[in-house]
Order: C-alpha cells, then structure tokens, then sequence
C-alpha cells in the first residue's frame, strides 16, 4: 500500500523554551517527523494523548507562575496576518474573570 501523505496548508512561526523545543527535537530524533507534523500529531490527537487531569494541573501551575494570558496578547483583528504582520490571535474576553469564576483555564 503507498503511504499517503499529510498536507499541512497553515504554516506559521512558533515560539517556544529552550526546552520544549529540545523535546520536539528528540521527538523528531526518535520519528524521524519534522516538527510541523509532529505538533500536528500531538495536537490533533491531543484528547487520546493527555491525561485531562495532568493537563489542568500543569495549567493551573502555569497560571500560579506566570499568570493569565493578557486580553491584549490574544486579540484578533480578523485581517490575515493579523496587527501589523504580528499574527493572528485570538480574543478572550476578559479572561482573568472566566479563571476567577470557573477556576480553569479554557
């Protein structure tokens, strides 16, 4: 059977720690998928992959430490490319608020 293969039509700049992108490496290392596939696995089969509970505790930590997102640091204004070529974002109205009142993250 020939292998199919992937399209991956949405590319964009990620940033990330030194250390997740060592372990995207060593991902890639050990299935030889470069790293645009490799998010996409993850993320795509996110809910099979990750422990719903270990994941709103490392959220919650992620808050405790650094705090919520800023409403500022996630607003979309629609436009391809998004704030002067910045990228697009996404708006969460009043987020500390939706933390405060339902005590996760969404």
């Amino acid at each position: 059977m020939k292998a199919k293969r992937l399209p991956l039509p949405k590319r964009f700049n990620v940033a990330m720690t030194e250390a997740a992108y060592q372990r995207l490496r060593d991902l890639n290392a050990d299935w030889h998928f470069g790293n645009n596939y490799l998010l996409t696995i993850l993320l795509g089969h996110f809910d099979e992959v990750v422990d719903p509970e270990a994941w709103k505790a490392t959220m919650e930590a992620f808050v405790e430490d650094f705090g919520p997102p800023k409403a500022a640091a996630v607003a979309f204004d629609g436009r391809p490319g998004g704030r002067r070529g910045r990228g697009n974002h996404c708006v969460v109205p009043d987020l500390e608020r939706l933390v405060r009142t339902s005590g996760t993250v969404p």
